[in-house]
């Protein structure tokens, strides 16, 4: 076999493989690639061989949109690479020349970059992972929030709600609005810090409403954000919720929870409860399937989480 051919073989394998792992685990669990990027942990900046995968892992289990926002050209390269490989393979030569190589990388990071600075990549990758947590346990419990730093964390929550909306358009639980029956709050901790919060108020029997989330500054890009929210979402299915829905802010400072949301099935939804249309807010739901419902009865720890 000539040894360009057997150049466009081993990465015919090469390829193959990365494919079959894309498709294999959910585009969630490759959220944790940047836990796992030494190019995410050294500099804390965008790494596009991250994005890619986790564009790719959303095309091939359908979900195009979310593919484009992972990786501006992810879709476009794949078909790309695929259509070079089957020519390679076929004419029996090398199926990108040497130089080609350079720019191909040149065009994957020049595109990440760009897809980051408009807002297309959904969020700071080292935000909202919730395992492999490298490094950082977490645990999830309930709280009758009284203790100094969970009261300090929520005041701070409610000073950035007004800071970035004007007060007719906060909708933010104080102290005494989580204090009600219909509110379950929870807190996330590591040792004895404490990393964030969030709470789950029940509208009626089949529906819930996400609030108060927020995780401490000196936390954030661990994941926290996404453990809370799940841990909500499995309370809710256990308890036989239909629907999940909440209210976020519409301004920029708000966007990296929307896009958390979205990940998670949310969609844009007409305001609910009580609410009124605001162009200060965004209304999401989500409806809660019979498997969600079966998988969270069956799951060993109703009441907490860790990772």
């Amino acid at each position: 076999m000539p040894p360009a051919s057997r150049s466009s073989t081993s990465l015919a394998v090469l390829f193959g493989a990365a494919l079959l792992a894309c498709l294999a685990i959910p585009p969630r669990v490759w959220t944790g690639l940047p836990d796992l990027c030494l190019f995410h942990r050294i500099f804390q900046l965008p790494c596009p061989t991250c994005g890619l995968t986790r564009s790719w892992s959303a095309l091939l289990h359908g979900d195009a949109g979310a593919a484009f926002r992972f990786h501006l050209l992810g879709p476009w390269l794949l078909a790309g690479l695929a259509g070079l490989l089957a020519l390679g393979l076929l004419r029996g030569r090398a199926w990108l020349p040497g130089r080609a190589w350079g720019r191909v990388g040149a065009c994957v990071w020049g595109s990440y970059a760009v897809a980051r600075m408009i807002g297309w990549f959904p969020a700071p990758p080292l935000d909202g992972f919730r395992a492999p947590c490298i490094g950082v346990t977490m645990r999830i419990q309930r709280d009758d929030l009284s203790g100094p730093e969970v009261r300090a964390l929520l005041e701070e929550h409610l000073r950035e709600m007004h800071r970035n909306s004007p007060p007719e358009s906060v909708h933010a639980l104080d102290l005494a609005g989580l204090l009600r029956p219909e509110v379950t709050f929870w807190t996330v901790w590591s040792g004895a810090g404490l990393m964030g919060c969030g709470a789950l108020k029940e509208l009626d029997p089949g529906h819930g409403e996400v609030k108060s989330m927020r995780t401490a500054p000196a936390h954030r890009r661990q994941g926290v954000a996404r453990a809370m929210l799940e841990h909500i979402l499995e309370e809710a299915a256990r308890r036989g919720y239909r629907r999940v829905s909440l209210e976020t802010g519409s301004q920029a400072a708000y966007a990296p929870a929307r896009r958390l949301y979205e990940s998670h099935g949310f969609t844009l939804c007409p305001p609910f409860n009580g609410y009124a249309e605001d162009p200060h807010s965004v209304f999401m739901t989500r409806v809660l399937r019979t498997q969600d419902q079966v998988s969270s009865r069956q799951s060993p720890h109703p009441g907490g989480a860790s990772c």
